[in-house]
């Protein structure tokens, strides 16, 4: 049973030119998961990896994610409490917001199986996604190259923004076999 949590995060800049400008995303801060193995709920914490292949205009984005998931316990494998995977998903734009569908392997419990998720996303920047522009576009050379080096400037930036995510995932061979919980991703 999958389930999708749209919540009503405040609106922001077009997801497309965010993720053009900052495609690589590191979870730093540990993300609470829940999980539910046989009836009872388990709880741990998740760090993973993101990286976005390519920016396509339809607002689709394909990424790949890699990351472990630690457990307070398992009854299906008590000596091994942690699941790692491996994934391939879409980010799909709708509005303000963006859905991610998931699918890849999961390997834990010394087992390894197929893995589903799916995710509301909101995006935050640091700073204002600013549309390329040429020389045609200033009164002078001079105006254009102060213009440019800000921009690049701020292309540099190390943290280019951040998002929010709520996210679950369907792990059909392994326990706890629903999961979910609250992300919250840095942008590089």
């Amino acid at each position: 049973m999958m389930l999708v949590c749209l919540t009503g995060l405040l609106p922001g800049p077009g997801l497309h030119s965010f993720l053009s400008d900052c495609s690589d995303s590191l979870s730093i801060m540990p993300a609470l998961v829940l999980g539910v193995e046989n009836s009872t709920l388990r709880y741990g914490l998740r760090f993973s990896v993101v990286k976005t292949l390519i920016h396509l205009p339809s607002g689709i984005n394909p990424y790949l994610e890699t990351g472990i998931t630690i457990f307070d316990r398992i009854n299906a494998s008590p000596d091994d409490k942690k699941h790692i995977h491996l994934k391939a998903g879409l980010l799909f734009r709708i509005g303000p917001l963006a859905l991610s569908i998931d699918s890849g392997l999961l390997y834990g419990n010394g087992k390894l199986g197929p893995t589903t998720g799916v995710g509301v996303w909101k995006f935050f920047t640091l700073y204002k996604v600013e549309a390329k522009k040429t020389v045609k576009d200033f009164p002078s050379y001079r105006a254009y190259v102060l213009w440019r080096n800000r921009y690049l400037k701020k292309k540099k930036r190390v943290l280019k923004g951040f998002s929010l995510s709520v996210r679950f995932f369907y792990n059909y061979a392994l326990e706890p076999a629903l999961s979910g919980g609250l992300f919250f991703d840095l942008y590089l």
